[in-house]
């Protein structure tokens, strides 16, 4: 997620080893070279340097080309797909914006296009276009409905404090492990800083 690019999600892998060749990639580019910092943090998450580093000389870390790594070839996320072609992964997209995959959707997930799609669609959830996420929040948390208020708490439209107490509500009621540790570490952040919500 990008703080500064409005808080916006984009799905970078959906394996693990995905992610690992990624921030391989990542800390090699960042390095501008092979490191031995570099190299071992790749041996530590078994990833082949060697092959990232051929990747990184001919792309760089463009994620338009992931799939060339054999880590991408198959599964490959959205990000390293052209537009949504090609695309199986349950990342929201314009062409799954109808029916039940967009039931748990958060709006970080929907760039321009893809919110366009999902607000014209007659099954978009009420989180994404009501303005009034307490009160439906509330409803939800009411009704013992957790995912969609979890959903609801996860979309733009909430200033810092009343998400800090919605969090405190939710964690209240969850019975997710290790969720109530989660919840503290964001309350213990000073979000506000970066503005009055998101």
């Amino acid at each position: 997620m990008y703080v500064k690019l409005g808080y916006v999600v984009s799905e970078i892998a959906r394996t693990c080893e995905q992610f690992k060749a990624y921030e391989v990639l990542n800390e090699l580019v960042f390095a501008d070279e092979s490191t031995p910092e570099v190299a071992d943090f790749a041996a530590k998450l078994g990833v082949d340097l060697g092959q990232i580093e051929q990747f990184a000389e001919t792309h760089g870390d463009d994620p338009t080309q992931l799939y060339l790594l054999p880590e991408f070839a198959v599964r490959t996320p959205l990000e390293s797909c052209s537009g949504s072609k090609g695309y199986c992964g349950g990342f929201p997209t314009v062409s799954n914006a109808n029916g039940s995959a967009n039931k748990q959707v958060s709006s970080f997930e929907l760039n321009e296009t893809t919110a366009r799609a999902f607000l014209a669609s007659p099954d978009c959830p009420p989180w994404l276009k009501t303005t009034d996420k307490q009160h439906l929040f509330q409803t939800y948390l009411s009704a013992g409905d957790l995912t969609s208020a979890w959903f609801t708490l996860n979309s733009s439209g909430w200033n810092f404090a009343a998400a800090r107490a919605a969090l405190t509500k939710l964690a209240h009621h969850s019975e997710v492990d290790n969720f109530h540790a989660m919840v503290e570490a964001w309350l213990s952040l000073p979000h506000e800083q970066y503005g009055v919500g998101y």
